[in-house]
């Protein structure tokens, strides 16, 4: 076993080690399972080296149908047995089959730097209707998908960390990597910024034409955008006057339009908070109070604190804290090595899961979470041989 792999196995040991060892509380089967599913991924994942890639084309599709569970919600709400995820701006929100929708936004988020950098994904979409698409043509499908699925989910964790990923992997198209360290000089690629540019100048000369020779048609994409220009109002890139001036009937239904103070308030108060009752002497800070620290997500009838890092600290307190540190330096440490397409994948796919980590809980136990952490030790096998090449 690899060093990564072995230190990713101990947080969860030690979680079903405070399970049998919890005499306070009556013992969860359902928590045991739900803990135990990452753990036993991982050895399926490392057990044969087809089942990496037979893990990694599940993990794919199960993304992928999750999503279109979701489009399948919003046109016909009421076929599939799937319950309603409370709504945004008087828009509904749905469960998917993978989840709720923020489950299902972060997981997509999360999954999408693998689409980018691997070609893997295609194997699973050996369709004989998609023959004739070759690989770029089928990866930009994705990406259309993947990121309609994001929007739809209306989640503003998810479109953070989607928002921040894609703004890394253009800044990185202009890095090159050393072989043998983190060292790295730019290279301006003069096609993508033309791209990026006649890109943004041609949507915004598309909408200044429509607004000033049709009106009514602007409304009608103004209407149609606004679920978007919601979730950007939200997230504070513009005013809520500029939102009440199209939608004036539609509540933005959110703690506080300042993302900056829900975070405060929803991410972080309530972590403190629930650290500074749970730790009541040295043994619970050295080793935390169980899993049941997180909630309903690993099967406990308790809250949770919307913040991973809080849930781990609360949950397996010093020692699963630096075992997840310890993790994530054992990972940088032997990706020194990798190519300069390696790299980028392991910093984009490591930075999204440790950004969604800090308003998600439960990310250590959910399938679809926990998928891309259970890969990025081995990301040299999941990245373009072609690529690396040139």
């Amino acid at each position: 076993l690899s060093l990564s792999s072995l230190t990713l196995s101990c947080i969860y040991i030690q979680q079903i080690l405070q399970i049998f060892l919890n005499f306070e509380s009556n013992f969860n089967l359902y928590a045991l399972a739900r803990i135990s599913i990452p753990l036993l991924l991982r050895i399926f994942f490392n057990s044969r080296k087809k089942n990496k890639i037979r893990f990694y084309n599940l993990l794919f599709l199960a993304n992928l149908i999750a999503v279109f569970s979701i489009f399948f919600q919003f046109l016909f709400p009421n076929l599939l047995p799937l319950p309603l995820d409370g709504t945004r701006g008087l828009i509904d929100r749905f469960y998917s089959l993978g989840g709720n929708s923020n489950i299902l936004g972060t997981s997509t988020a999360l999954f999408m730097p693998f689409i980018i950098y691997s070609d893997q994904f295609v194997k699973a979409l050996d369709f004989k209707i998609l023959k004739n698409f070759s690989v770029n043509h089928l990866r930009l499908l994705s990406i259309i998908i993947y990121s309609l699925g994001i929007i739809i989910s209306l989640s503003r964790g998810a479109l953070i960390i989607f928002m921040f990923e894609f703004g890394l992997i253009i800044f990185l198209s202009f890095i090159q990597f050393s072989n043998n360290d983190y060292s790295f000089r730019i290279i301006i690629k003069r096609k993508i910024i033309k791209v990026l540019f006649y890109v943004f100048c041609f949507t915004f000369i598309v909408f200044l034409i429509t607004l000033v020779a049709k009106p009514s048609i602007f409304v009608f994409l103004i209407n149609l955008l606004m679920p978007i220009l919601m979730m950007f109002t939200l997230l504070g890139f513009f005013s809520q006057d500029f939102f009440w001036r199209f939608f004036p009937d539609i509540p933005l239904d959110a703690y506080s339009i300042n993302i900056f103070e829900d975070f405060l308030f929803t991410r972080v108060s309530w972590g403190l908070e629930s650290i500074s009752k749970s730790f009541e002497d040295l043994s619970t800070l050295l080793l935390g109070i169980g899993p049941s620290a997180y909630g309903s997500i690993a099967g406990f009838d308790e809250g949770f604190n919307h913040n991973n890092y809080f849930d781990l600290l609360e949950g397996q307190g010093i020692l699963g804290m630096s075992l997840f540190v310890f993790f994530t330096f054992i990972i940088l440490k032997n990706g020194r090595f990798w190519d300069t397409n390696q790299k980028k994948l392991l910093l984009v796919s490591l930075s999204t899961f440790l950004l969604a980590s800090l308003y998600s809980s439960g990310i250590l136990h959910h399938p679809l979470w926990i998928g891309p952490l259970i890969m990025i030790p081995h990301i040299p096998i999941f990245v373009k041989v072609s690529s690396i090449k040139g």
